[in-house]
């Protein structure tokens, strides 16, 4: 980025350096807030289908594309089957909700595009979008037998899951999901687990993907 001078009269070496040091200032705070990025234009025209997410938005850089929001549906289906989970949801939703908006300021600096959404937008997009993430790598890991759940019963479902929530653009910041895991699978919550903690998002997103990885589809928590 180049940077602004006056448009008449000099500008003195000092106030120059003055310059130059407020914009690396800038520079290292976005640095450091900034860890979601967009895939340059450039890159996306080599392979297209590659860099774009094929059923699910996750995150708000494409939410609201018309070919995604056929799973909106399962979103908040998945995140009503993990409130239920516990056995005061409303208290356990007013928790999420107040977590949210507490992060959003927070999330919304975790992106280097801007955000088009608003406050309440945006809540609502890492709420539910966050939600239905915990679930799916929580069910990934399960005995899952629900015959009326589309997605765990389609084999090209899941494989698909996995190449869109690995996208660069269809994220929304991990500590939204490790504090969204802490309220909504408490410590005292008593489940068979063999593989995997179920109170660790980095250990479920891992389990998730070495499925594929290893080819050990077959095993189950």
């Amino acid at each position: 980025m180049r940077l602004s001078y006056p448009l008449s009269g000099d500008v003195s070496i000092a106030k120059w350096t003055h310059l130059i040091k407020e914009t690396l200032g800038i520079v290292r705070a976005k640095s450091i807030d900034n860890c979601i990025y967009e895939v340059p234009k450039e890159l996306q025209k080599v392979n297209e289908d590659a860099y774009r997410p094929h059923i699910v938005s996750i995150g708000p850089l494409h939410e609201g594309d018309h070919d995604l929001q056929a799973m909106d549906e399962h979103k908040w289906r998945y995140m009503l089957h993990l409130l239920q989970r516990n056995p005061e949801q409303e208290k356990t939703l007013n928790e999420c909700s107040m977590a949210i908006f507490s992060l959003e300021a927070k999330a919304r600096g975790s992106y280097a595009k801007t955000i088009k959404f608003n406050t309440y937008e945006l809540a609502e997009i890492l709420l539910v979008d966050g939600c239905f993430i915990i679930e799916l790598l929580r069910f990934s890991g399960m005995h899952f037998e629900d015959d009326s759940d589309l997605i765990f019963h389609n084999d090209w479902m899941i494989p698909t899951l996995r190449h869109d929530l690995g996208l660069l653009e269809s994220q929304i910041p991990f500590f939204v999901l490790e504090h969204l895991l802490e309220i909504c699978v408490p410590h005292n919550l008593e489940l068979h687990t063999t593989q995997v903690s179920i109170h660790k998002i980095a250990d479920l997103a891992l389990y998730f993907f070495q499925v594929k990885m290893s080819g050990e589809a077959s095993r189950r928590i």
